[in-house]
């Protein structure tokens, strides 16, 4: 029993740039393409992985030609990529994930009727944003600099009706 468990262990995993408290930030309508690394820390053989979406295959896919992956010895960044549609439906505040299961397939055991391996799944949050601020318009500032020009007319046209006033009465 103890050398079946051992053949079990396995020292591979997956990096991803987006987790829980750093979600993959997007709109409505965007087509995001993101990557994931595997990585084998195993100092003794080879790790071959399939990999499949298992929960959110509606908006995304893996976008490349074969999805089994060799991860050779104390290799650290085997891309994964994956492309994700973003609904035009999806509102400010909603959220999805995308999760991705790579499941080990034993390279020295290819093709035989058991098979065991092990597994492990990475998670790619996506959150919609709120819409920016609309931005200042240009018409609105070009309004605002012109009612200061003709207040500043206004007052310089006082002034000098004031001094010419003022001199007829010497």
């Amino acid at each position: 029993m103890a050398v079946l468990i051992a053949q079990l262990v396995s020292a591979f995993g997956i990096t991803t740039p987006f987790y829980d408290k750093n979600p993959l930030v997007t709109e409505p309508g965007r087509v995001e393409e993101v990557a994931l690394l595997l990585q084998n820390m195993d100092e003794k053989k080879d790790v071959k992985l399939k990999a499949r979406i298992v929960d959110g295959g509606d908006i995304a896919q893996i976008t490349d030609e074969i999805q089994e992956y060799v991860v050779h010895m104390g290799e650290k960044n085997v891309k994964v990529n994956l492309r994700i549609n973003v609904p035009e439906t999806m509102g400010p505040g909603d959220g999805r994930n995308v999760r991705v299961s790579f499941t080990q397939i034993d390279i020295d055991n290819e093709g035989q009727m058991v098979q065991l391996g092990t597994g492990i799944t990475a998670v790619t949050p996506l959150v919609i944003a709120s819409p920016p601020a609309p931005a200042a318009t240009p018409v609105n500032s070009m309004l605002v600099t012109a009612a200061v020009l003709l207040g500043l007319a206004a007052v310089i046209g006082i002034v000098i009706l004031g001094r010419k006033k003022a001199k007829k009465l010497r």
